[in-house]
């Protein structure tokens, strides 16, 4: 009897960091989580054994209790303080996570909703992933923080840490896929090299962009115009000041002046139609996407014929900027 209490009670502290992660995420406060409805996450898991060693999938389906609402948000599988990877949920309230990082061993995992504006967060009861590894060298690729939320217009940071096993030792390539549109990443570096028993960390940036239009081109050139027109006009000023001259020289003068109009307006149109033709109006655009998205990080190796890739998930999330 004692031996049973004292196991949940070890349990109860073991999931208490994680419960009040999907309390904090969820609400910010007990005051505000009572008026979101709650919602249940399940976490269901496979393995695949690559020649690289375990490739782990977690799926994870989060619903409301006593709702048909469907839910949205992000998920992140987490191993006690650890995140594993992150996902966004879709429509039907389901999310993918795999990942290749995890070190051989029994791995006892969660899935925790951060919840939503109508939702509170939830955690999945625990689930157990064995890891394996092959003999071959290889290695591991992870994400830290695996979600992170900017302001539109604003840089993302990750640290990627590539692992090396069973005495692994080559150049590693990083890139994205699955970015959202008007985004671009950058890592620093971008070629690791992965060797011995230490791991080797890599920055990320995903860099967001504001709305563009063709109002910034025009604001861009407008002062080149003005100074155009008032060209001419300054000539033809000067010619005014000097009609005290003699008949003669006066004529010769607006002559002249005539001269340098016609001659400037030629040169405007002729500048007109080169600006039209060199820059053209630029397409408006929005901007990057707001909302959440789900980012792969793939990290590849090549050794002669063989190709080693290790891929980790990380969630972007854009916010409006400030006004």
């Amino acid at each position: 009897m004692q031996s049973g209490f004292w196991k949940k009670l070890a349990h109860s502290i073991k999931a208490a960091p994680v419960l009040l992660m999907a309390g904090i995420a969820s609400s910010g406060s007990p005051a505000l989580a009572q008026q979101h409805l709650a919602t249940q996450t399940t976490l269901t898991t496979s393995v695949a054994q690559a020649q690289s060693g375990t490739r782990a999938t977690f799926n994870v389906h989060v619903s409301p209790i006593g709702s048909e609402a469907n839910a949205e948000g992000i998920v992140t599988i987490v191993e006690g303080p650890r995140e594993i990877g992150s996902a966004v949920l879709n429509a039907d309230g389901d999310a993918t996570v795999e990942s290749t990082g995890l070190m051989p061993g029994l791995h006892a995992v969660r899935a925790l909703y951060r919840g939503s504006d109508k939702l509170s967060g939830s955690v999945s009861p625990e689930a157990n992933v064995t890891s394996e590894t092959s003999t071959a060298p290889t290695f591991t690729a992870s994400a830290n923080p695996t979600t992170v939320a900017v302001a539109q217009g604003n840089t993302a940071t990750y640290t990627i840490t590539l692992t090396p096993q069973n005495g692994y030792s080559n150049y590693v390539s990083l890139s994205c896929t699955q970015l959202p549109s008007d985004t671009t990443c950058a890592f620093l570096p971008v070629n690791v090299f992965v060797s011995g028993t230490t791991a080797t960390t890599s920055v990320l940036s995903i860099e967001t962009y504001g709305p563009t239009g063709p109002d910034a081109m025009v604001r861009k050139h407008a002062s080149t115009l003005v100074l155009a027109f008032l060209f001419p006009g300054a000539l033809c000023l000067a010619g005014i000041g000097l009609r005290r001259r003699s008949w003669l020289t006066k004529s010769w003068q607006r002559a002249g002046l005539v001269l340098i109009v016609i001659a400037g307006l030629g040169a405007m149109g002729g500048c007109s139609q080169r600006y039209h033709y060199l820059n053209r109006p630029p397409v408006a655009s929005p901007g990057t996407a707001l909302g959440s998205s789900t980012i792969t990080i793939e990290a590849q190796a090549v050794s002669g014929v063989a190709i080693t890739t290790q891929t980790t998930n990380i969630v972007l999330t854009v916010q409006a900027p400030a006004s």
